[in-house]
């Protein structure tokens, strides 16, 4: 089963953790930092649950869980030691159109919990359905490991500068390009001053910015052999012109905004400002 991903808003909302182990105690975190209200409700908590709880003043009930704790709750973690238990929490949850997530079951309860990479406003949420742990948590650490050092500061400055693109490029595939450019030469780990190299790639840019002569693009019998230097043009692209037949066969390799016109209507559309166009001919 393919779970949809989302991230939840969960600022002032009331989330309901059962259970103060281990486990427990591991989703605690992540819902504060997110804004929850946090209600804790266990007979006992292990050391690191105690000291969340005293750090951020969390409402902890020293008690068992009950049935009427669920009422006025947005959020659920069932993280008790009973399967039984948490089988019932979500149950019960689900009956109350409450989100429920049962910890190490991946099948019971209305969402799972990915292993999260966060770096300021970057999060990067990784999952194998609960198939793979292990394999998740390698996953995390070898994404964590090609991640640029200075990521907040290059997060800040696109910030700052969005509504100044906003006023420099008046169509969307344009900014779109603007940022492509910048954030691959940010990406470049001799590249740490970000606002320097933001006023280069701009003045550059605004002198790129006229419409797009369409790059064509001869498709191989074999997708396979296609380069990826063209592959990665293909992605790019705001606008492709391109047969039916064809379209199906690079449906993979561009993005889901990119606009797609037959040949014979090109003509219609071509004044259009494009930053990138390309025709597809088959070989």
């Amino acid at each position: 089963m393919l779970f949809y991903p989302a991230y939840l808003t969960l600022k002032d909302r009331n989330v309901l953790v059962v259970g103060g182990g281990a486990v427990g105690c591991r989703r605690l975190s992540p819902l504060i930092e997110a804004g929850a209200k946090v209600t804790l409700v266990a007979p006992q908590l292990v050391d690191e649950a105690t000291m969340l709880v005293e750090k951020h003043d969390l409402k902890w009930l020293c008690r068992s869980y009950s049935a009427e704790l669920l009422a006025e709750q947005w959020l659920v973690i069932a993280a008790t030691n009973s399967a039984e238990l948490n089988t019932a929490i979500a149950q019960q949850a689900e009956a109350d159109g409450i989100f429920c997530n049962v910890a190490n079951d991946a099948n019971t309860g209305s969402f799972i919990c990915p292993s999260l990479i966060n770096d300021g406003q970057c999060q990067i949420a990784i999952a194998t359905g609960g198939a793979a742990p292990v394999l998740t948590r390698l996953l995390k650490f070898r994404i964590r490991a090609i991640l640029p050092r200075h990521l907040k500061q290059l997060i800040a400055v696109s910030a700052a500068k969005r509504a100044d693109i906003k006023r420099t490029f008046t169509t969307v595939s344009h900014r779109r390009r603007f940022w492509e450019g910048f954030f691959n030469k940010a990406l470049n780990p001799d590249n740490t001053d970000y606002a320097k190299l933001y006023d280069q790639h701009l003045s550059e840019a605004s002198e790129q910015a006229s419409a797009a002569v369409p790059l064509t693009c001869v498709l191989p019998d074999d997708l396979d052999d296609l380069s990826f230097g063209m592959v990665k043009k293909l992605h790019q692209a705001d606008l492709v012109i391109v047969s039916e037949q064809d379209e199906r066969r690079i449906e993979t390799f561009i993005r889901q905004d990119c606009r797609r016109v037959r040949p014979e209507a090109y003509a219609q559309i071509a004044p259009a400002p494009y930053a990138s166009v390309i025709a597809i001919v088959t070989n």
